[in-house]
């Protein structure tokens, strides 16, 4: 009897401590999973070419889109949908998941390109939830910070590539030698493929200055390479590389820059 009574009294003791304890300690249990982050999310058609997402741009579906950490650590695939939208979130990454605010992971995003499209200029103008954040030439995006700002969901979603479809095949340094020499010495008109496209190279430089971002293929080269200055480059200054043999590196890309602004693919034969 006594002892009975006795394990009764200590039961029900030992009951209370193991409540008092789940009480205590689990105000002490971290929040497992509860600061997730996310990044996404539009590829579209550029039509113009600029770099930035125009009224009417529609996105494109089906494009390859892949997620590393920026070790070069693959995370996770997917693809566009209907409407040219990506995303990805912790319901299919679990790096996404974070225990604390403040965690935060370093990634990059890789657009890969279908067959017959260029990425479209990367970085123009200020605001970057409608510029195009792709490399033109390895489709990446530069290392990004995610960082969980609250307990709950954080997105990142401007991060954007376009891409667009040349108009035709390139033209060879020949042929814009050609064009070049005839305009500057008879101060007319370019051939019908080229009409107008004195102003846009001329916007264009306006835009990116002396620091354009990338030399694929010898597609596009920084203006330095050119040793002439944004404010200062003229037609007469490509007449002039064009046709002195000290240059002559230089007049593929400079054809494949004309190419570019005609919409035109490179100019890829030796």
């Amino acid at each position: 009897m006594y002892k009975s009574w006795m394990m009764k009294i200590y039961k029900k003791i030992s009951t209370t401590i193991l409540a008092i304890l789940v009480i205590v300690l689990g105000t002490q249990v971290p929040r497992v999973s509860a600061c997730p982050v996310a990044i996404g999310d539009f590829v579209w058609l550029d039509l113009d070419r600029d770099g930035i997402q125009d009224i009417g741009e529609p996105g494109i579906s089906g494009v390859t889109v892949e997620l590393y950490k920026c070790d070069g650590t693959l995370l996770a695939s997917t693809v566009t949908d209907v409407n040219g939208l990506y995303y990805f979130g912790p319901s299919t990454v679990p790096q996404l998941h974070f225990t604390n605010i403040g965690d935060s992971i370093v990634v990059k995003v890789e657009f890969v390109k279908p067959i017959g499209y260029y990425l479209s200029p990367p970085n123009v103008g200020l605001n970057d939830a409608v510029d195009s954040d792709a490399d033109p030439c390895t489709g990446m995006t530069p290392c990004i910070t995610l960082t969980a700002l609250s307990w709950s969901l954080t997105e990142d979603l401007t991060w954007d590539a376009g891409l667009y479809l040349p108009l035709g095949e390139g033209q060879s340094p020949g042929y814009w030698k050609r064009q070049v020499k005839g305009y500057v010495e008879n101060r007319g008109v370019f051939h019908e493929d080229i009409i107008g496209l004195t102003e846009e190279i001329d916007d264009w430089w306006e835009l990116h200055g002396d620091d354009l971002p990338y030399d694929c293929d010898n597609y596009l080269v920084p203006v330095s390479a050119l040793n002439v200055r944004n404010e200062d480059f003229t037609i007469e200054d490509a007449h002039a590389i064009f046709t002195n043999n000290m240059y002559k590196n230089l007049w593929k890309p400079l054809a494949n820059w004309y190419n570019w602004a005609a919409g035109l693919l490179p100019y890829t034969d030796s």
